[in-house]
C-alpha cells in the first residue's frame, strides 16, 4: 500500500512537470482542432456596428424619418437628385458646421421681404460667391465683408469713394490704421463701426483697399447683397458666407434648387441635429428616399 502511494505521488509529480514545460514551450493548451471556434469568435466581434446603423436606430432620427416633413423631402425630386448624385453637395452637407450655419442663417432670414427660406438673399450671395475676387479674402475678412455693420456701411456711395481714396489706400495697405482712418470722413456713429471693425480685424482695411474689394463694390448683385445684409438682425449670414463648405453649399446648383422648399428649410431649422447625423453616417439616401414612399 505504502509503495502505491508513493507511486501515484510520483506520476503526478512527473505529469505536473511534463505540464509545466509543454506550458512553458507554448505547446498547452493544444491548438489543433480549436481553431474554427476561435475564428468564429473573432468574426463575431470584428462585426461592429456601423455609424450609420446606430444613427438610423436613434429614436430621434427614426423618428424625423417617419415625419411628413421627411416625406415631402424624400419624394422631392431635387433632393433625391441632390442626396444620390450630387457628390459636392453631399461632400460639403457633412460639415456639422456648415450645416449649423446654414440653418441659423436661414432662420434668421426667414420672413426678409415677405418670403420663406433662403432664396431672397441667397441668389445674390450666389452672384458674390461667383465672384473670384472673394477667393482673395480669407475667412476672417469675409466675415468682416459680410457683417450687417459693415453692410451698413457700404450702402452710402460716400463710404465706397472713400474708401478708392489714394490717401487712405496707401495707408490701410501699409498697415497705418490710425492714418487711414483719418482719411475717412463722416458720421461719428459710422465712423464707430469701422473702428471696431478695425479694430476686431486687423486686416479689415487692407481688405477694404484692395483691388478685390474695387471689383467686389462694382458688381451690382454684390451691391444688392449688401444692401439685403444690412437689415439682418444678426451676423448669421456673415458667419455661414466666411465659412467654406456652407459656401460651397449655398454656391451648389443642387442647393438652390431646394433653397426655397418648404420641407428642406423646416428639415435643416427643425431637424438640424437628425439631418447632421445623417449626412455624417454616410447614411444611404436612395434606400431611405425609397422608403420613405412606402
Amino acid at each position: 500500500m505504502k509503495g502505491n502511494r508513493i507511486a501515484l505521488i510520483a506520476g503526478v509529480v512527473v505529469i505536473a512537470a511534463v505540464v509545466g514545460f509543454l506550458a512553458m514551450r507554448n505547446y498547452w493548451p493544444p491548438k489543433n482542432g480549436t481553431e474554427g471556434a476561435i475564428g468564429a469568435a473573432n468574426r463575431y466581434t470584428a462585426q461592429q456596428i456601423s455609424g450609420q446603423d446606430v444613427v438610423l436606430k436613434d429614436p430621434k432620427v427614426q423618428e424625423f424619418l417617419q415625419s411628413d416633413t421627411f416625406h415631402q423631402l424624400a419624394t422631392n425630386a431635387d433632393f433625391r437628385r441632390a442626396v444620390t448624385e450630387n457628390k459636392s453637395f453631399v461632400d460639403a452637407a457633412r460639415s456639422p458646421q456648415a450645416l449649423d450655419l446654414l440653418a441659423q442663417a436661414m432662420d434668421a432670414g426667414r420672413g426678409g421681404s415677405g418670403k420663406k427660406g433662403l432664396i431672397w438673399i441667397s441668389e445674390y450671395a450666389v452672384a458674390a460667391l461667383a465672384d473670384v475676387n472673394l477667393a482673395k479674402f480669407t475667412p476672417t475678412q469675409l466675415e468682416a465683408l459680410f457683417s450687417v455693420e459693415n453692410a451698413k456701411l457700404m450702402r452710402d456711395p460716400q463710404f465706397l469713394e472713400m474708401i478708392k481714396g489714394p490717401a487712405f489706400v496707401e495707408a490701410a495697405r501699409q498697415g497705418n490704421q490710425q492714418e487711414a482712418l483719418k482719411r475717412m470722413k463722416m458720421p461719428d456713429n459710422a465712423r464707430a463701426a469701422l473702428e471696431e471693425l478695425a479694430q476686431k480685424n486687423p486686416d479689415y482695411l487692407a481688405m477694404l483697399s484692395s483691388d478685390a474689394m474695387r471689383s467686389f463694390t462694382e458688381n451690382s448683385k454684390c451691391t444688392v447683397l449688401m444692401d439685403q445684409l444690412s437689415k439682418m438682425p444678426d451676423n448669421k449670414w456673415a458667419q455661414a458666407l466666411a465659412d467654406n463648405n456652407a459656401r460651397s453649399l449655398i454656391g451648389d446648383a443642387g442647393f438652390q434648387r431646394l433653397e426655397n422648399l418648404t420641407a428642406f428649410t423646416e428639415a435643416l431649422i427643425g431637424h438640424r441635429t437628425e439631418m447632421k447625423a445623417l449626412f455624417q453616417s454616410n447614411a444611404d439616401w436612395a434606400v431611405l428616399c425609397k422608403q420613405a414612399e412606402q
